[in-house]
């Protein structure tokens, strides 16, 4: 169903890195913007948007009562995701699965016609495959992550594994529920690690710096706060995949665009992969940066050298076709500009609370997390 000009959307997640950007782009495009917040949060975000949108509160958004919130709404844009990395195994399958249904059963009963739900390319991706970011893989919109909930629960594995195996059951039980509900049109948007600024407006919170988890990651890595006694940044490919990427700005225009996307029932499932050209290692970033941006030289994370004849890193490939039929996505942000606006809005920020770095945010917090 194509949504029409002030068209009432609700948000969740608003308050999130993804989430304000979904915001701000659905108000330029003309929508009216509903958003969720908890409780604590609900004056501070309207206050954030100057009367520009409404806010609702939901105080648990996998058991919480979205009555108020779907009243009148058209379509649901779900971003949220609480806690994301840093639950344990039980908590990030409540946030995912519980999270992405609750909204959905509440949403086809309140008759909402359009669901844009946010996932992640880890639903495409075997990570128990050697080298599953890179090689010769390819991964589409009929690509899935073999990860089970019981795995995740009782077998050891990284905190990416296990958020992956969350997200993984949670697409899929929003694909059951999507034939259960064919009256109500749904979209995935997977998205690769996504960085990129601050959406405009968007006030970082001092005390919870590692709500922006990819954002610092990038930051982390490029300007470590202390790059001689940081070790060299490798010439191969993250073993964690944080190169294959996209700009949020792109991963939320993905999510407006869904919008005014045919029906399920002409062009098939939804279920988009939205993963940009790779920067393949972050030695090219460092090497990029040294030349476009010489101010930062010193504050640079040192790279291994790379030997003579030593071959191109190859990184994992993902189908975007959907993405350009169906939504109309043909074009993203090049990794470039994408490195710089991050640092300089991070930049920015540290030169407006007057510090050097982020010292909240350590190299040792991002490993634990992604490892």
């Amino acid at each position: 169903m194509t949504l029409n000009p002030q068209s009432l959307v609700l948000i969740t997640g608003a308050t999130g890195y993804l989430g304000a950007h979904v915001v701000h782009q659905a108000l330029e495009a003309g929508y009216r913007v509903r958003a969720t917040a908890r409780p604590a949060k609900v004056e501070i975000l309207k206050a954030s948007y100057e009367g520009k949108i409404e806010v609702a509160a939901v105080a648990d958004l996998a058991t919480g009562d979205y009555t108020e919130a779907l009243k009148d709404v058209d379509a649901i844009v779900h971003t949220a995701m609480p806690l994301g990395l840093r639950a344990d195994a039980v908590g990030l399958f409540e946030a995912a699965v519980d999270g992405a249904m609750n909204i959905l059963r509440q949403g086809a009963a309140a008759g909402v016609k359009t669901a844009v739900m946010c996932g992640s390319f880890v639903t495409a991706i075997d990570l128990n495959k050697p080298n599953a970011f890179g090689g010769d893989y390819v991964y589409t919109e009929h690509t899935w992550n073999p990860a089970t909930r019981e795995e995740a629960l009782h077998a050891k594995h990284s905190q990416l594994w296990k958020y992956s195996a969350a997200k993984t059951e949670s697409e899929q039980e929003i694909w059951k529920f999507a034939d259960e509900h064919p009256e109500i049109d749904i979209t995935t948007i997977n998205g690769g690690y996504f960085y990129g600024p601050l959406a405009p407006g968007y006030v970082m919170p001092k005390d919870d710096i590692k709500a922006l988890p990819s954002a610092m990651l990038l930051y982390t890595i490029v300007l470590p706060k202390n790059p001689s006694s940081v070790k060299p940044l490798s010439v191969s490919l993250p073993e964690t995949g944080e190169t294959l990427s996209v700009d949020v700005r792109d991963m939320a225009r993905a999510h407006i665009l869904a919008f005014k996307a045919p029906p399920t029932a002409q062009v098939g499932q939804k279920r988009i992969l939205v993963v940009g050209p790779a920067l393949a290692t972050w030695r090219d970033v460092i090497l990029y940066l040294r030349e476009a941006r010489p101010e930062l030289k010193s504050r640079l994370a040192r790279i291994e050298d790379k030997d003579e004849g030593e071959m191109e890193t190859k990184t994992a490939k993902f189908d975007m076709s959907r993405a350009k039929e169906v939504l109309g996505l043909d074009t993203l942000i090049d990794w470039r500009k994408t490195v710089e606006d991050t640092l300089d809005c991070l930049l920015a920020i540290e030169k407006s609370w007057g510090i050097d770095s982020f010292p909240a945010f350590d190299e040792r917090w991002w490993k634990e997390t992604l490892y």
